[in-house]
């Protein structure tokens, strides 16, 4: 016969098992707008990435979107301007 003790360590083991599995599948999606500092214009074509990761553009309106597998994430934005 099982014990009471027996059943609620395999209960922790299963919701540990349960809770990485989830935990790696995390994804975090970052919605954003570029604007020019100064004009406060939108920026079309900007290059959005996550550090470490996968990277955007912006569309003609200056919006991005990316995702995150990790909280809290750093951002890198850069631009090219032909005068």
């Amino acid at each position: 016969m099982y014990t009471a003790g027996w059943i609620k360590s395999k209960w922790l083991a299963i919701v540990f098992l349960v809770s990485v599995f989830d935990s790696m599948a995390q994804t975090t999606t970052i919605n954003g707008l570029v604007k020019d500092a100064i004009t406060k214009q939108p920026l079309a074509a900007a290059s959005i990435a996550v550090k470490n990761g996968k990277g955007a553009t912006s569309d003609s309106l200056g919006y991005f979107t990316v995702e995150s597998n990790k909280m809290p994430t750093q951002l890198l934005f850069s631009i090219i301007f032909k005068t």
